[in-house]
C-alpha cells in the first residue's frame, strides 16, 4: 500500500530530476556533419573532451541517420561518469548516463559544443 510519505518521496524526486535535467542531458538542433567535440566543464575546470560522431549522412530517416558514441571519465575526486552522445540528420543530442549521487557535483557540470569545420 502506497502511503502519503511514499507519495512526497517520489514527488521530491522527480522534483530533482527536473531540477538536475539540464546538468544531465543536452543539445544542439546544428547537426554536427563532420562530427566535432563535447565540451564537458565542472564548474569552470575542463573535465573532459568527448568526441561528436558525423551522423550517417546516407540514412534515410533520423533513425538510420543516429551514429553513437559512449565514453567513460572521471574527475579530480574519483567520481566517475559515463556519456552518450548521439549525433543525427537533426542535431546532436546527450545525456550524462552514470554520475555520482552528490548533488552539488551534478549540478556544477556544464557542457559546450564545438563542431568542425567544413
Amino acid at each position: 500500500m502506497i502511503t502519503v510519505k511514499d507519495v512526497v518521496k517520489i514527488e521530491l524526486s522527480r522534483q530533482k530530476q527536473i531540477e538536475l535535467k539540464e546538468h544531465l542531458a543536452g543539445n544542439n538542433d546544428r547537426p554536427a556533419l563532420n562530427g566535432g567535440y563535447l565540451y564537458v566543464y565542472k564548474g569552470d575546470k575542463l573535465l573532459h573532451i568527448a568526441s561528436i560522431p558525423s551522423p550517417n549522412l546516407l540514412g534515410d530517416n533520423y533513425r538510420h541517420s543516429v551514429v553513437e558514441n559512449d565514453e567513460y571519465f572521471s574527475d579530480d575526486n574519483g567520481n566517475e561518469f559515463r556519456i552518450d552522445i548521439l549525433s543525427s540528420n537533426v542535431g546532436v543530442d546527450w545525456i550524462l548516463s552514470s554520475y555520482p549521487d552528490d548533488e552539488n557535483t551534478v549540478k556544477s557540470i556544464r557542457y559546450k559544443v564545438k563542431q568542425n569545420e567544413f
